[in-house]
């Protein structure tokens, strides 16, 4: 499963810690050699300036609801949705 391999503790320090200043030159979630993405640079940078936006103009989230997030199916493997509540 393609997912497990960025979790590697032989390759990654608390492979299972979120991290967002991980050296990902090691991940293969984005392919690597000839596999890689072309979209992964701007993805990455997409999902930077969202994040930096939202957390910008955000004090506080939580969960919203009272349904336990569930997982997805193959491919990801992580969650099929998170309705969290901004304030």
């Amino acid at each position: 499963m393609w997912i497990a391999a960025n979790r590697d503790a032989r390759t990654f320090d608390q492979p299972n810690a979120i991290n967002t200043e991980r050296n990902t030159s090691a991940g293969l979630v984005w392919g690597q050699g000839v596999h890689l993405c072309q979209g992964a640079p701007l993805a990455r940078l997409e999902m930077r300036v969202a994040l930096e936006e939202l957390l910008s103009t955000t004090k506080r989230f939580e969960i919203a609801g009272d349904d336990v997030p569930c997982r997805t199916v193959y491919p990801s493997n992580g969650l099929a949705a998170l309705p969290l509540r901004f304030s």
